[in-house]
C-alpha cells in the first residue's frame, strides 16, 4: 500500500492513447492537446474520476489543455514571467513554488 503513489506516478496518463482509456475526447480537446504541445498529465486514479462523455467535467478541465490558453488578455507576451521578475513590493504567496510561462506549480 505504501508504494501505490509510486505506481500512480509511473503509470501517469500523459498521452492521448492513455487518456482515451478513461474518456471519449472531444474534437476540441484533441485539437488542444495536439496544437498546444504543452506538458500535461495526471494519475490514473484522477483520470478515473473524469466523466467519460462530458467535456465540461471540472476534473477534465483541470487536466486537459484548452485552446483558450492561447488567448492573451493581458497584452503582454509572457505575463507570468513578467509578474515574477518585475520590481514590486508584492509578496508571492508561499503556496506558489514556481511560475512558468503557461502554468503555476503549487506546494501541497
Amino acid at each position: 500500500m505504501t508504494e501505490e503513489w509510486l505506481e500512480q506516478m509511473n503509470n501517469q496518463v500523459n498521452t492521448v492513447e492513455k487518456l482515451e482509456k478513461y474518456i471519449n475526447l472531444s474534437a476540441e480537446e484533441r485539437e488542444a492537446i495536439e496544437t498546444l504541445k504543452t506538458k500535461w498529465g495526471t494519475s490514473p486514479y484522477f483520470a478515473s474520476l473524469m466523466d467519460k462523455d462530458d467535456p465540461d467535467c471540472p476534473i477534465r478541465k483541470q487536466v486537459i489543455p484548452s485552446t483558450n490558453e492561447l488567448i492573451n488578455e493581458y497584452g503582454m507576451e509572457n505575463y507570468l514571467v513578467w509578474k515574477e521578475n518585475r520590481a514590486t513590493d508584492e509578496v508571492r504567496p508561499d503556496s506558489i513554488a514556481r511560475q512558468y510561462n503557461d502554468r503555476i506549480a503549487f506546494v501541497g
